[in-house]
């Protein structure tokens, strides 16, 4: 049987986790437990830690949104593949909150893109429970996506911060270009307000306290523009959505899911994409590998060898007394011998793709350490992993 294969990236985060506790409390793992298989969410196959190191496997991905964008240049998206992305990152954005979540730094670099058909949103470093009671911290989210309060450093705030960064979005998809792109805290404000026009007092008492208490104010005297001159060639329905989102009370911006059902996205609100992926079982890394093809393990092993490393793996997360142990020790304890790897070289890559060689998303940051790799079998001295009762997808998956 020809095994299912796909490419994963593995993300080094720059903390380091005295224990595996310490590490269970990085939010990209909180949100990646809470979370089901979402085809908007970024998915995360696999979590471990290392020399005091916390690595994360996730899904491939081509490229960001950012830089979908930049491809483009001064061709602009049509209606319908600007509809598409923006209503993915809003189902995304939508289910996350439903399950208790808001991501406080929606920008373009952490919505994962393939093409316009697959969208993800990814980087949940900065989110937060929305039960979570405030203060939060006051300098989150891009500046140039920032919500009014947050420009104003509120610590007290919700899922309206998303639903204005889905605003800012869904206009820079349009035009190719920030729609509010200030260099400081103050120049967004003043941008914010020259197209939105100068709040009234009873419209946001909230803002004019926020202002007042860090002794800023907001300019006088500026009407509320057109939105659609800022946002050709969109159309009403589009800015609609825009107009909606960007909102200077957050108890006014509309939820996702309300967002979605505007007239925009049509009567068709079903999941935009199901990318059907198998379950990765275990990883490795390859000393010159840029990216990871993995084979299904369900498909790859056969019963002896999963019967073999199912007992490595419980042996392994038994007992917490191999914490105690030296380097040494865990070393010639937990070897395991990996078949359902193969890490692609530069070269694998060149005669695969030619000169479109797919390159690390800066989402994923830094390689982690590498080991060496012998024909066709890839040996690793890493620990088996102990972040398997973190993984809810064991069987595999099947279309």
């Amino acid at each position: 049987m020809t095994p299912t294969s796909y490419f994963t990236v593995i993300c080094r985060m720059k903390s380091t986790y005295l224990s595996w506790k310490d590490a269970l409390k990085e939010m990209e793992i909180v949100v990646a437990t809470e979370l089901k298989r979402h085809p908007n969410i970024i998915h995360m196959l696999e979590a471990f830690r290392e020399a005091q190191q916390l690595y994360m496997v996730f899904e491939f991905m081509q490229c960001n949104l950012y830089q979908l964008m930049k491809e483009r240049a001064t061709k602009r998206f049509s209606e319908d593949e600007t509809r598409s992305i923006s209503g993915q990152v809003l189902y995304g954005l939508q289910y996350l909150h439903e399950k208790g979540f808001f991501h406080r730094d929606l920008k373009p670099e952490n919505i994962l893109c393939n093409g316009t058909e697959v969208v993800k949103i990814a980087d949940f470093g900065q989110a937060r429970l929305i039960r979570s009671r405030p203060p939060y911290t006051e300098y989150v989210s891009t500046r140039w996506y920032r919500a009014p309060e947050l420009v104003l450093s509120s610590r007290v705030y919700s899922v309206g911060v998303d639903i204005w960064a889905i605003g800012c979005i869904v206009a820079e998809i349009v035009t190719l270009r920030p729609l509010f792109d200030g260099s400081t805290a103050a120049d967004q404000l003043f941008k914010i307000v020259k197209l939105l026009g100068t709040p009234k007092r009873e419209e946001w008492p909230q803002g004019y306290e926020m202002a007042d208490r860090i002794k800023m104010s907001f300019p006088p005297g500026f009407e509320r523009q057109k939105m659609s001159l800022f946002i050709k060639p969109a159309s009403s329905q589009c800015e609609e959505v825009i107009v909606s989102a960007l909102q200077y009370n957050p108890q006014a911006r509309p939820s996702a899911k309300a967002v979605r059902m505007k007239s925009y996205f049509g009567k068709k609100r079903k999941p935009y994409s199901n990318p059907s992926q198998t379950t990765v079982w275990l990883v490795s890394v390859s000393s010159n590998a840029i990216l990871f093809k993995i084979f299904s393990g369900e498909e790859v092993m056969g019963s002896k060898q999963r019967r073999n490393f199912n007992m490595e793996e419980t042996t392994a997360s038994r007992s917490s007394k191999a914490e105690n142990r030296s380097p040494a020790q865990r070393s010639a304890k937990r070897t395991l011998r990996v078949r359902s790897l193969i890490a692609f070289t530069k070269a694998d890559l060149a005669r695969t793709y030619g000169n479109d060689i797919p390159t690390f998303h800066p989402h994923h940051r830094t390689k982690p350490t590498t080991v060496p790799s012998t024909d066709g079998t890839i040996r690793t001295d890493q620990p088996a992993f102990k972040a398997r009762q973190l993984i809810h997808h064991r069987q595999s998956e099947r279309p």
